[in-house]
């Protein structure tokens, strides 16, 4: 981003939502440095026809920096058309043309767990390499032991057939690195919970046990880190991490929390979460400004202790022949153990379940078999319902069937 550059928005969508781009600047040594960036093919769609003919993101040489100590490959692929958007595809990557190919994976993305819901049109239904409202996926691969630095190779994309009107978007780029910057070194990279970030709204709000991504950013493998945490200015807690990660490898943790934990919460206002490593392989951390991160996030709503479950199912079948409805739902104490479950629920059927709960934090989950949640306007399966309602008064929430 040097100099004078110009930016532009198209490859469909733009005419039919809002988009944005930001730059994160983020001051600072990263984990090591970037020497190079190469594009290997022009990011664009072509049929796959064209693509299995190499007319299109055809074999390529590409000459390696002499000085680079490691290589990797990123890759975006999507498909479009009705056959190359819903119908997966397995996909190549291959170097020196190599038999069988070096990287071979089928693109194919979950889309029923989409964080971004509800939403309007065919938002749940599986997709190759998106969803609705989502990052593309983002492949990364360490090229390093296949290749010699300043030395020429081929690199060649392609797909194993498709069908009809199957097009794929293809973005493909040589990334060449130094040496690691840091031998002793670890990063805390994301906060999964507690946060108000959309991505991880499925996970959110929670009151228990924090979630975070613990990064080795240095080049020795890292066997232990403790990390403190702590909300507002309440306080801190600390918990010990003990593994084995090589570098650049991550980790999803989950820190310990008791009821005093969480006594510094704001009901009424946001909160703030920190998490911070203080000490790696038992030694101080060699780089403390990748050390602490914070998440801004809504506390958990809270409800009576005793209160009623209005579950109503719709005609989705598991089986048309028992009518085991699609729908059902359980209760998750703080240690993630099942305190209560529907058990087989039944389809178009009304359920009045009273529940009765100690002080503490819970999570309520509906299951769909089908993925379709009890409300979706595309299907036959009619709409349900899923509420809670105070005992003698009103309802306290009620769940959105898509």
């Amino acid at each position: 981003l040097k100099g004078n550059k110009r930016i532009t928005m198209s490859g469909g969508g733009q005419w039919q939502v809002d988009m944005d781009i930001k730059f994160l600047f983020i001051i600072g040594t990263p984990p090591r440095n970037v020497l190079e960036m190469q594009q290997i093919w022009k990011p664009q769609s072509k049929g796959y026809t064209t693509i299995m003919s190499d007319d299109a993101f055809e074999p390529r040489s590409h000459t390696l920096l002499a000085n680079a100590i490691s290589y990797k490959l990123r890759t975006s692929i999507t498909g479009h058309g009705q056959e190359g958007e819903f119908i997966p595809r397995i996909h190549t990557l291959n170097l020196d043309d190599s038999n069988p190919p070096t990287y071979s994976w089928e693109v194919w993305t979950e889309c029923a767990d989409n964080p971004i819901y509800p939403q309007g049109g065919t938002w749940i239904y599986d997709r190759a390499g998106w969803c609705p409202g989502q990052s593309t996926d983002l492949r990364e691969d360490d090229i390093t032991p296949f290749v010699v630095p300043g030395q020429t190779h081929i690199f060649d994309y392609g797909i194993n057939g498709a069908s009809g009107s199957s097009n794929y978007w293809i973005n493909c780029q040589l990334v060449s690195y130094d040496n690691p910057n840091f031998n002793l070194d670890a990063s805390i990279v994301e906060i999964l919970s507690p946060s108000n970030r959309i991505k991880h709204f499925r996970r959110n709000p929670m009151c228990s046990k924090p979630e975070i991504v613990l990064q080795n950013t240095g080049s020795s493998t890292l066997y232990s880190a403790v990390i403190k945490y702590w909300i507002n200015g309440g306080q801190e807690y600390s918990y010990t991490w003990n593994g084995s990660l090589d570098f650049l490898e991550k980790v999803e943790i989950q820190l310990p929390s008791s009821a005093s934990f969480w006594s510094d919460l704001n009901m009424s206002s946001e909160n703030k979460f920190f998490a911070e490593v203080v000490e790696v392989n038992s030694l101080s951390d060699e780089y403390l400004y990748n050390n602490l991160i914070t998440s801004d996030f809504e506390a958990a709503p809270s409800y009576p202790n005793t209160f009623a479950l209005w579950m109503e199912t719709n005609s989705g079948v598991v089986n048309s022949f028992t009518q085991e409805s699609e729908t059902s739902w359980k209760f998750l104490n703080s240690d993630n153990n099942v305190l209560f479950s529907s058990g087989t629920l039944y389809a178009n059927t009304n359920y009045r379940d009273t529940l009765t709960f100690d002080n503490g934090c819970y999570t309520f989950i509906i299951e769909d078999t089908d993925d379709d949640g009890f409300d979706f306007w595309a299907n036959n399966d009619g709409v349900g319902m899923a509420r809670f309602r105070e005992i003698g008064a009103s309802w306290i929430h009620v769940f959105d069937g898509d």
